[in-house]
């Protein structure tokens, strides 16, 4: 293809060449041809011998018959007429050679400029064919390092895989085009199968065995490395600024991913979809700018989303958190989904904002879980949503909020005041904020405010009922208290107060 374009601009070049040189015919006319010498002097002589005969017969004709001073006065008026005459030829004859002088010269512009477009034409078809040949040498260039670099990646010795990985980021960072490329190919080496070494073999164990340990700890190097060049060169703050390559995508579903580290950086969209991260998870003060999805993802030990900004949509469904999960001072700007989300330990979404509708319907928090002090800037969704240890919502600000058939097995605070449960009566599901929950231990709502009333009906709370629980004003338990078919232990159903 490059060759064919090379031809055709060749044979512009070649074209513009030919029409650039005078042919002295075509549409425009050309410039006169200059008056030989002896034209020039033929005619100049014939205006000399002209002026002499009109003096010769103006003084034989104008003088006859006169004398004295009459004689002299014709004499000299015969010269001066003929010799006027003859002037006035040479005049003209002056004027004639000048036009011609004049005209000669524009035309002659007139073809310079047209020569000098021409050659212009020439030179700068002449610059785009060394352009194009430039670019395509380029091309080239890049093309065999990129096939090099991956065919490296394919090398069964681990040296040889780090050094096609290094090939790659150098390709990337000379040449912006081609990084989203180099990215693409570095997140579908760490989607390859993969298993983690185990356990050192004993020294006295078949080389078979140690080999293959050996070449699985080599292995986690290599991956390490891609992991560390991702993070390096999506991470802004960098002692050198133009490492930074802005607007990535990543796409590492079914990823198993090592101690990953994405702290500071600035991906766009993200697929982290089944992911698998072995070791600590780091994405403190990363900001997504784009579409995020953890959909069951796994994540073995801690997660750390502390002050990250999540700009496009957020999805964590079905993930799995077997360790701590930090959402602290967390921000997520557009819709977020929590739902069937399991949180196998501690959570803390403490001063979190979530300006966008978020989903925790059916989510599950095994351990201790913290809201203190968040801030729900639209709809928010717990409905089904269980909570086996202490849950804790105070200073919590709900726009308009569904704890329906929440089961709370643990201590369940809703204290603080400032803290506002405000439903939407164009929802329905909002105006029973927790109809059906089940209160297993403490439930504290003190100087809790419900603007627009909270509904509790079908709530339950554990029997006995603990002097430290506070239910909203205007709702108290029923004094008897019964078994539940689906639920253990004895429970008390909340009822609205009758004011008097």
């Amino acid at each position: 293809m490059s060759s064919d374009r090379r031809d055709t601009t060749s044979s512009e070049v070649h074209t513009a060449n030919t029409s650039a040189t005078p042919t002295g015919s075509g549409s425009h006319r050309g410039p006169l041809q200059p008056l030989p010498g002896r034209i020039i002097a033929l005619v100049a002589t014939g205006i000399t011998v002209v002026t002499t005969v009109l003096v010769v017969v103006l003084w034989w004709a104008g003088t006859a018959g006169l004398s004295g001073a009459a004689l002299v006065t014709a004499r000299f008026d015969a010269l001066r007429t003929g010799l006027s005459i003859g002037l006035g030829g040479g005049g003209i004859f002056a004027l004639y050679l000048a036009w011609r002088r004049q005209h000669a010269t524009e035309v002659g512009l007139v073809q310079k400029e047209r020569d000098q477009a021409d050659v212009g034409r020439a030179y700068e078809l002449q610059r785009e064919v060394a352009e194009h040949a430039r670019e395509d040498a380029a091309s080239r260039r890049v093309t065999d390092l990129y096939a090099k670099a991956v065919e490296q990646l394919g090398s069964d010795k681990a040296p040889v895989r780090l050094g096609g990985l290094y090939a790659l980021e150098r390709l990337a960072q000379d040449n912006e085009p081609q990084r989203q490329t180099v990215v693409n190919v570095l997140c579908a080496y760490l989607r390859m199968p993969y298993v983690m070494p185990g356990d050192p073999p004993e020294d006295h164990s078949d080389k078979a065995a140690l080999a293959e340990y050996h070449e699985q700890v080599q292995e986690r190097e290599v991956r390490l490395t891609a992991q560390r060049l991702l993070s390096v060169h999506l991470r802004p703050v960098h002692s050198k600024p133009e490492a930074f390559w802005p607007h990535i995508d990543l796409d590492l579903t079914g990823a198993l991913l090592i101690e990953f580290d994405l702290a500071h950086c600035q991906p766009h969209h993200v697929l982290f979809t089944r992911a698998i991260f072995t070791g600590n998870a780091r994405f403190e003060r990363t900001t997504f700018s784009g579409d995020v999805s953890f959909e069951s993802t796994s994540f073995t030990c801690g997660a750390s989303f502390r002050q990250a900004k999540f700009e496009g949509r957020a999805s964590f469904q079905k993930a799995n958190f077997s360790a701590h999960a930090s959402f602290y001072w967390t921000r997520f700007d557009r819709k977020s989904d929590f739902t069937t989300t399991r949180f196998h330990t501690t959570a803390s979404f403490d001063e979190t904002t979530f300006k966008s509708e978020v989903h925790f319907l059916e989510a599950k928090f095994d351990g201790r879980v913290t809201f203190c002090a968040a801030r729900f800037l639209s709809y928010s969704e717990f409905k089904r949503a269980t909570f086996h240890e202490e849950a804790l919502f105070n200073h919590v600000t709900f726009t308009a909020t569904g704890f329906i058939d929440a089961v709370f097995h643990g201590d369940a605070s809703f204290a603080e005041e400032g803290h506002h449960l405000v439903p939407e009566t164009s929802f329905s599901y909002t105006t029973e904020p927790m109809r059906g929950a089940t209160f297993g231990v403490d439930a504290n709502f003190t100087g809790t405010t419900f603007s627009g009333g909270i509904r509790l009906e079908g709530a339950l709370a554990a029997h006995p009922i603990s002097h430290r629980t506070s239910w909203p004003i205007g709702w108290t338990t029923a004094d008897e208290h019964k078994a539940v078919d689906h639920l253990d232990g004895e429970w008390h159903e909340l009822v609205k107060l009758q004011l008097s």
